[in-house]
């Protein structure tokens, strides 16, 4: 069977020569079904610019635009020591030497076919990686993190819009509509710094750095709801036509088909609010978190950037938390019941004592649900903090 899918059959004979394992890479007991074996040659095999990107070089891309900038030269010792090792080897990308602490096969590993040249060449990345990594940090980028997301967005109520339509004309105009977002929205992605994996119709699913999703998920809701609206302008069908989108942050070396679950599922709670963005954590020993909330207007930004901002400054990293026991102190007494207003103010007041110079503005919320929810963003606007910024452009990638 499948190691990475017990439903599938292994394809491959009991016994291989040791040289049909060497070219798999195929330790002593590994299986591989049909799927996994085409996947593995073509890792090994790869042509260049046809190939998905690792979920480390994913990770690494939130930080990549500024290594170019502040370390050329270490980089191109990285790529010219890459390039180096043997045709058939491992061969480790930018996101390998950035993000993984081991590069090199343990000497005692009988089950690895990495060459003694190979090996020293690894040896030689390991170090460079970390060099590279202490000279971002110097420069103020930070250490990379090892986390990228996954987005998966789907069109609300497509159905009922189809159904509705009475006209063939009708059908080309929105066949039309789906057919130019599907173009733009690669295009969004791309400049994005991520991988669009398929953008068929209503469906998205993309690979993005994590530094780049909530801008690039706010780009295709915006292309979608245009697309659509111009469609439907001579029908009188007008509800529906909205994009939900997911977005789940996993860690580069979970395991894949668990991320695509969890983008999946994300998306999954975005679709019962409709048009609407849920962002969930999921790290590594903690426990996911997940937000959403609803796309307010087209034209405004979601209301991220000012908190992530905040915690860019001086906003203490211990409020989200601090604000998510105060709610749950201030629910769970009776006497606090209905003094939802007697509460902003004791998170006002406990913000100005946290915030520095940060000039940044409470919601008014009425419930304590909906004031745990607002902590829950925080935790995530914390996280989303340890990024640095990276600012796309209209026409072009461009870093800030």
């Amino acid at each position: 069977k499948s190691p990475l899918d017990p439903s599938r059959d292994c394809v491959l004979p009991r016994k291989l020569t040791d040289e049909c394992r060497r070219k798999l890479y195929l330790k002593e007991t590994e299986t591989l079904d049909a799927i996994s074996v085409l996947k593995r040659w073509n890792g090994i095999h790869k042509v260049e610019g046809d190939s998905v990107p690792s979920t480390s070089m994913m990770a690494f891309r939130a930080y990549e635009p500024f290594a170019v900038k502040k370390i050329p030269c270490l980089l191109d010792e990285i790529d010219g020591l890459i390039g180096q090792i043997s045709d058939g080897g491992f061969r480790p990308d930018r996101g390998d030497v950035f993000l993984r602490e081991k590069l090199a096969p343990k000497k005692n590993d009988k089950d690895n076919y990495v060459s003694e040249r190979d090996k020293q060449i690894l040896n030689e990345l390991e170090g460079l990686g970390k060099q590279a990594n202490y000279e971002l940090s110097k420069a103020g980028v930070g250490k990379p993190q090892p986390y990228y997301a996954i987005l998966v967005a789907d069109g609300d109520k497509m159905g009922k819009i189809i159904g509705g339509l009475d006209s063939i004309d009708g059908h080309k105009a929105l066949s039309t509509a789906l057919s130019a977002f599907a173009k733009e929205a690669k295009s969004i992605i791309t400049k994005h710094h991520g991988h669009p994996v398929y953008t068929g119709g209503d469906d998205v699913l993309a690979f993005l750095p994590v530094n780049t999703a909530l801008d690039c998920s706010k780009k295709l809701s915006v292309c979608f709801a245009e697309k659509i609206e111009a469609s439907l302008k001579q029908s009188r069908q007008i509800e529906g036509g909205t994009l939900s989108v997911g977005v789940a942050i996993v860690h580069h070396l979970e395991n894949l088909r668990l991320s695509l679950e969890n983008g999946r599922a994300a998306e999954k709670v975005a679709k019962r609010e409709r048009n609407s963005l849920a962002v969930a954590l999921h790290t590594r020993g903690g426990s996911p978190l997940t937000v959403v909330e609803k796309w307010v207007q087209f034209e405004d930004e979601p209301k991220w950037e000012t908190w992530i901002n905040a915690f860019r400054g001086d906003l203490s990293r211990g409020f989200p938390y601090e604000l998510r026991d105060l709610v749950r102190d201030w629910n769970g007494c009776y006497e606090n019941n209905g003094k939802i207003e007697r509460f902003r103010e004791e998170v006002k007041r406990i913000l100005e004592r946290k915030k520095g110079n940060e000039n940044v503005l409470l919601p008014s919320l009425d419930t304590y649900e909906k004031w745990e929810s607002f902590a829950d963003r925080l935790v995530l606007a914390r996280f989303l903090a340890d990024f640095p910024e990276l600012k796309i452009d209209s026409n072009k990638e461009k870093s800030s």
